[in-house]
Order: C-alpha cells, then structure tokens, then sequence
C-alpha cells in the first residue's frame, strides 16, 4: 500500500472501557476494542498525516514502529474507511462499509421522551407494584401458575388461538421495551426475526448499546423483562380484585387472566436459557465484561476439541485479556451442560410428543370436520402452527447459511 496516501475514516467514537477503548460508528452500530496505541494511530490519520507520517510520528512518541498498511487494511475490513487518496483498498472499502442504520425503530420519539418512561421514581414504582404481586401469588396456593391455566377456554383450538395470539403481541411489546429503553439512552436500534438453535425468536438489534458506559447498558437489557413482570403483576391484581369481589370477572375473563400469568411466568422463567442469548446473556455478559462471551467460549470449546484430536487451534483467542479468558473458560463449562441439556430435553421430551401427536392431528383432519368438530379444528391450528414455526426456523437457517457465504471470514475473539 503506498505510504503516501492520506486516509479518510468516518467519524468514529472512542470510549474507555477497563484497559483498551470502544472505538466505532454509531450510524452503522458496528464496534471493536482497541488498546491505547491503536486509538492513538487512529488521532493521527484523522490529523490528515499521510501513513508514512502517521507512522513516523507514532514511532516517535511510542519508540516502535507500526505496521500501518495492515492497521489500515483492518480499519477498512470493519467498514471504518471512507476512502483513500490513492484509491487503493477501495474494493475492500465498498465491500465492508455498511450503510447507515436508518435511524431504528422508535427514532421519531426524542430521546428526553423515551427517558421519561425510566426516570427513577418511576422505576421504583415499578418495582414495587411487581413485588406487590409476587406477594400475592406467594400468600395465595390458587395463583401460583399451573400448565392447565392455558386451557382457558372449554374449546382447546380457542385456548390454543388466544394463548398464541397474547403471546405474539407481548412478544412485540416486549422488543418494544427494548427499543424505548435502548431510545432512552440514545442509542438506535431495530427489532427483527431469528432463531436460537431451534427455537424462533423476536430480537431487537441493541448492538449500538457499546457506545455508552456498561452500566448504562443494564436497563436496556432488563426492559422486555420489566414488561413481562408488569403485565404479569396486572393480571395477578385483576385475579385478586375479582376474589375479593371489587372487580368480579366472568368465568372466561377469570380464566383468561389466569392464563395471562401463567404465559407472563413462563416467559421470565425463558430468559433463565442463557445459552440461547436471552436477555439474562446479555445482562450476564455485560457483568463479568466479557465482549462475545457465547461466540468465545464456542471458539474455546472447539479449540479444547481440536487439541484432543492433536490438531491446530481453529479460533483465535490471543486478543483476549487474561481475565476475560478465564470467564470464558469458567462459562463454557456452564454452556456444555446447557446445551446438553438442551438436546437431551429435545431429543428425549420433544421429539416422542411431535411423534405421539402429528399423526393423530392428521388423522383427525382427514377425517373431515362433520366426523369431528373439535378435534378437526385443533388438529388444524396445530399442524398449523407447527407447520410456520419450523417453516420459519428453515428459512432462517437458509438465510444465515447464505449470508455467510456471501461474507466469508475468520472470527476473531472478543470483539463485539
């Protein structure tokens, strides 16, 4: 690369975080850490020095000398290079510079609006009005959620249509949470379709949180749960209001709410999944400061397995602190037993119900409705909704598997 050229980056930020600095763009959410030296470099080339000028004079303050064609190279990789005066690395260039972030989702709400929504007080509050309703539960055998609840309606299809339609929709405001909160610290982000191994999910692109300080992340990543909680607590009061005769509810509408918490508890009990990178991930992630804790401790598993084999280690590590890399050996021992579990569970529980029950649902649609009423309509919904979550789960599988073919390259330890 000629030494020459002058470098133009886009506008990054830099922040400290521990021992090295967050550096990135906030309009495209894409981040990494750097040590010292490395934001020190970025000073100079956006000084307008030339690479052999910026090398110089970081010689000179620093007493090494850099490789700063390759420093240049990785900036370009991560799609912080706008251009170069010579015209090289533009292929690089083009292919990695992401376009902006539209703004996220919620952008159009002021950021001092969506602040308002977790002022203290009114956290507090929250709080107060969720532990009030666990107290309920916990002084009333009748409200602690059971797997019947969800048969609210003497007609499973409707149980089943109802408990699928609230969840969905507290699944959006659930992300919705997210947004807000994540709004709430000026951060854009966007909410999406994905997957967990073989469970679909709702995810809200949050990654843009790296530009604030780690303890302004933990709200944004406890919103949805928040939510959940709150939800939950309303349908606990409505229950308890109905039992002291305040608010009495019909039959349907007690059970109903009945159910709402149970869907509300299972939820929260969901997010314990850390392996699937819940909420609780991120939250723990955050905590013990480890940058890609799921991704690194994979790569660590996967190297401990290429060892046994005798064979070279496939992911690097090198990058990571001696601290971070002694989380993600400690937190990789954890993910071997989750996701064990996790395939027992599938394979042992999952699988024999899929086996015992698809069969029979045909069955009874084949028989026609005039032979079955019931049975034909629940045996619809089912295989319906069978049918569009695994046909979502492969589309999303095909999607990704796309994608990375189409931007092949290393991943790299610790970087967000």
């Amino acid at each position: 690369m000629d030494l020459n050229a002058r470098v133009q980056l886009f506008p990054l930020i830099r922040r400290p975080e521990g021992e090295e600095f967050v550096v990135g763009r906030t309009d495209t959410n894409a981040f990494i850490y750097l040590p010292a030296e490395g934001v020190a470099l970025i000073d100079l080339l956006e000084q307008g020095l030339s690479l052999q000028q910026a090398q110089d004079e970081f010689a000179r303050q620093h007493g090494e000398t850099p490789d700063i064609a390759d420093f240049v190279q990785s900036l370009a990789e991560l799609g912080f290079v706008q251009s170069t005066s010579s015209g090289e690395l533009a292929e690089v260039v083009a292919a990695n510079t992401a376009a902006a972030v539209p703004g996220g989702h919620l952008a159009g709400i002021p950021q001092p609006v969506a602040a308002r929504f977790f002022v203290r007080p009114l956290l507090w509050l929250y709080m107060l009005y969720i532990a009030g309703a666990v107290a309920i539960v916990a002084g009333t055998t009748g409200y602690v959620p059971r797997s019947l609840d969800q048969l609210w309606h003497p007609w499973v299809m409707v149980s089943v249509l109802g408990m699928l339609s609230f969840n969905v929709v507290q699944t959006f405001l659930h992300e919705m949470a997210h947004l807000l909160a994540a709004r709430s610290r000026g951060v854009a982000s966007r909410m999406g379709l994905s997957r967990r191994l073989l469970e679909l999910v709702a995810v809200t692109d949050i990654s843009g949180l790296y530009a604030v300080p780690i303890a302004d992340r933990y709200l944004p990543y406890l919103a949805g749960m928040i939510w959940d909680a709150l939800v939950g607590a309303s349908f606990v009061y409505l229950l308890k209001l109905s039992d002291s005769g305040l608010l009495p509810l019909p039959h349907l509408g007690y059970t109903a709410a009945k159910a709402g918490v149970f869907i509300c508890t299972t939820r929260l009990l969901w997010q314990l999944q850390v392996h699937l990178k819940t909420d609780l991930y991120y939250i723990l992630a955050n905590w013990l400061q480890a940058r890609n804790l799921q991704a690194d401790s994979l790569g660590y598993l996967g190297n401990l397995w290429s060892r046994l084999r005798r064979r070279p280690a496939t992911y690097d590590l090198s990058a990571l602190p001696r601290r971070e890399l002694r989380v993600v050996s400690r937190y990789s021992s954890l993910l071997v037993g989750l996701l064990a579990l996790y395939w027992v569970s599938f394979v042992l529980l999952q699988i024999p119900f899929y086996v015992a029950t698809v069969p029979r649902a045909l069955r009874q649609l084949t028989a026609g409705w005039a032979a079955n009423p019931a049975g034909f309509g629940d045996s619809l919904i089912f295989l319906f909704t069978l049918g569009l979550n695994y046909g979502l789960l492969l589309y999303l599988l095909l999607r990704d598997r796309l994608a990375t073919r189409r931007q092949p390259g290393a991943t790299v330890g610790g970087q967000p």
